[in-house]
């Protein structure tokens, strides 16, 4: 009892509650989400999406990551920046966007025919195209080609990309430990396997897009007039 009849009060009772924040989030997972964000914007940064899910899955397994958070970053980061991806194109950046599918060797045809499904069935397209390799990268630039409402939009995505990254992050921490047990996952290891395998990744692609080029026979100047 201390004098006055006042107990002494505590270090640990005058400091206030803490309450976790932002402060409290692991460096990693911010540069996860950060990283996966600029990508689903429309900026083509290396590595390819998939790869830094599944590595993400892994590196959860060794311990780099808590699981919930890491995931929780990566489907976060898509739906906002797969949604600023398709205001912004809905919005005022249609031609860039076609110069850029053409030069990526996306073909007219296959765009229009993006395009047509998404008009037809709106955010069930979406929703579906989202969970197809390949061919979900088309369907956030032909969504917004083809106006799909916002609603529907978000809602097919947030489905679809929900479940195909769960999956994918799912396969990379069921391959996480054997890689943990077989293969050197020290960060410099990690890094140069990562560079390697989009090099060799972007490498395919520009061979086949060149090849394709090659193969199209060449358009003949029209004739004034349209006959003889």
């Amino acid at each position: 009892m201390a004098l006055g009849g006042q107990d002494p009060i505590s270090p640990d009772a005058a400091a206030p509650a803490y309450h976790p924040g932002v402060e409290s989030i692991p460096l990693g997972v911010i540069a996860l989400f950060l990283l996966v964000l600029v990508k689903e914007l429309g900026v083509p940064l290396p590595p390819p999406t998939a790869i830094v899910i599944i590595g993400s899955g892994l590196l959860a397994t060794r311990g780099d990551f808590e699981p919930i958070p890491a995931l929780g970053a990566i489907v976060v980061a898509s739906i906002i920046g797969s949604t600023g991806q398709f205001l912004l194109i809905r919005h005022g950046v249609k031609g860039w966007i076609l110069r850029y599918l053409r030069y990526a060797g996306v073909e007219q045809r296959y765009i229009d025919q993006a395009v047509g499904f998404m008009r037809r069935r709106g955010g069930l397209a979406v929703g579906l195209g989202r969970m197809i390799p390949g061919p979900r990268g088309l369907v956030v630039p032909a969504a917004g080609l083809a106006h799909v409402p916002f609603a529907p939009f978000v809602a097919g995505y947030v489905i679809g990309n929900t479940l195909y990254v769960s999956g994918q992050f799912s396969l990379g921490m069921a391959g996480g430990q054997w890689a943990i047990d077989n293969l050197p996952l020290d960060a410099p290891s990690i890094t140069v396997a990562g560079l390697l395998l989009s090099a060799a990744i972007y490498g395919v692609w520009y061979l086949v897009l060149r090849w394709r080029r090659r193969a199209e026979p060449p358009t003949e100047p029209s004739t004034p007039g349209g006959g003889a």
